[in-house]
């Protein structure tokens, strides 16, 4: 299926989300790239909130863009996904794991997690996605939010999974 994500992206510190505002949902994702240009990812996802535990796989492909851009998603089947590991000579040290919360905000779903849960270099970021470009660029992210990060091209999964998975680590590094 084809859309068009518009989405706006914040750093977080899950501490700063106030304890009144409900979680709706917790999932697992681990997520890697095929190719980085074209943007060509897989994706499984489990569902931690619902008792049921539902795992699911997809392909993604992403336009490049920073609010706005072209995202195909197509679901695929557990052996499916991991023969595009395999065609990708992807191991489990090459996917980003993610433990994103869902809450509501003003009336728009929040997805706030942790990136990278093992590894040092893990992160945590919120993101909204919007109906337009309007709505995006009107909404008021409330105090608690961190800094906008929808514009830094460092901050994309893509570019983060480059310097975290290919690019030469320092000595220093794990």
């Amino acid at each position: 299926m084809s859309t068009i994500e518009i989405e706006r992206k914040w750093l977080f510190d899950m501490e700063s989300i106030p304890k009144t505002i409900p979680c709706i949902g917790e999932y697992l994702y681990e997520q890697a790239y095929l190719s980085t240009n074209p943007e060509v990812r897989i994706r499984k996802k489990q569902d931690l909130f619902n008792k049921s535990k539902v795992t699911t796989y997809v392909l993604c492909l992403k336009s490049k863009g920073s609010l706005s851009r072209i995202e195909v998603q197509k679901s695929v089947t557990k052996d499916e996904f991991e023969q595009l590991m395999e065609i990708g000579k992807l191991s489990s040290h090459d996917f980003i794991k993610k433990q994103p919360k869902r809450f509501v905000v003003d009336g728009h779903i929040l997805t706030v997690g942790i990136s990278d849960l093992d590894r040092p270099t893990k992160f945590c970021y919120g993101e909204i996605e919007f109906e337009s470009e309007l709505e995006a660029n009107n909404f008021v992210p409330p105090d608690w939010f961190g800094k906008e990060v929808t514009d830094d091209q460092s901050y994309k999964m893509v570019n983060y999974w480059v310097r975290t998975r290919l690019e030469p680590q320092s000595p220093n590094c794990n």
